[in-house]
């Protein structure tokens, strides 16, 4: 199993971070037509890359790059049939549907409908009692 850990640490241990940072993620005016048409209630790969970017005084180059190889790697391994797990975040838990005869609602006939490779998240604890709250 590939285990990919983030530490965690008090706000006053890391200067600067996450902990620290006040984090809003609306749009502001000044943002060009791109920002009206992405939903107030979705955050996008651009606004959480520009969310480490800024709380790690990094390039918006280099948090890109750290980021698609993240979620490369993220994919890679759920593809190798093997299961990701980030602590007090979740787990990526590669799984596959059994195939299964189906009937098609218009002629009622038969339709075969394969087996399928699928993803599923679960989500640990202390996800799930952040976002409860």
């Amino acid at each position: 199993m590939l285990r990919i850990t983030r530490r965690i640490l008090p706000a006053h241990k890391i200067r600067g971070s996450i902990a620290t940072a006040q984090v809003s993620f609306s749009s502001s005016e000044s943002e060009s037509s791109k920002a009206s048409k992405a939903s107030k209630d979705r955050v996008s790969t651009e606004d959480i890359v520009h969310l480490v970017a800024e709380a790690h005084h990094l390039s918006l180059a280099e948090t890109r790059r750290i980021l698609t190889t993240t979620f490369d790697a993220i994919v890679d391994a759920v593809a190798e049939k093997k299961e990701v797990s980030i602590s007090k975040f979740g787990a990526f838990v590669p799984s596959r549907s059994k195939e299964y005869t189906a009937r098609n609602p218009k002629t009622g006939e038969p339709v075969h409908v394969p087996a399928k490779d699928k993803v599923k998240f679960r989500a640990y604890d202390a996800f799930k009692k952040t976002v409860s709250r």
